[in-house]
């Protein structure tokens, strides 16, 4: 299973990048040597295509317009990325900074997928951050 928020998708692919410590190197001039300042531990934006069948055309580009609904929400997200539900498993939850729909295709046969029959391909690039 794969899914963003109230979103499911038949393949998610990328790979998310967890909240890591971050480090400021230090060097003053005059000064022999260098120092490590610990800036704390934060997230950095990561990129992730959705890929879903819907049952036509319409129902596509209404999803890809709900998308965008969830850009720049307050409330963090799930994300599950091959069964694996980051929340659960770290308690780690999204904020979708950005959605890009780079595909709405028609689709004259389809076996399978998520909505069958799945008539209508839709790809999308999510640009989200772990809070």
């Amino acid at each position: 299973m794969n899914s963003i928020g109230p979103f499911v998708f038949t393949a998610l692919l990328g790979t998310p990048v967890v909240p890591a410590e971050q480090a400021e190197l230090v060097a003053r001039r005059g000064v022999d040597g260098t120092a490590l300042w610990r800036t704390g531990s934060r997230g950095e934006p990561f990129q992730m295509r959705s890929l879903v069948d819907y049952p036509s055309i319409a129902v596509g580009h209404q999803m890809a317009y709900y998308y965008r609904l969830y850009q720049n929400q307050v409330a963090g997200l799930w994300l599950v990325q091959d069964g694996v539900n980051y929340a659960i498993a770290w308690g780690l939850h999204v904020n979708v900074l950005d959605v890009r729909t780079q595909r709405i295709e028609a689709v004259a046969k389809s076996t399978g997928g998520l909505n069958p029959p799945g008539l209508c391909v839709v790809e999308a690039d999510w640009t989200m951050i772990f809070m």
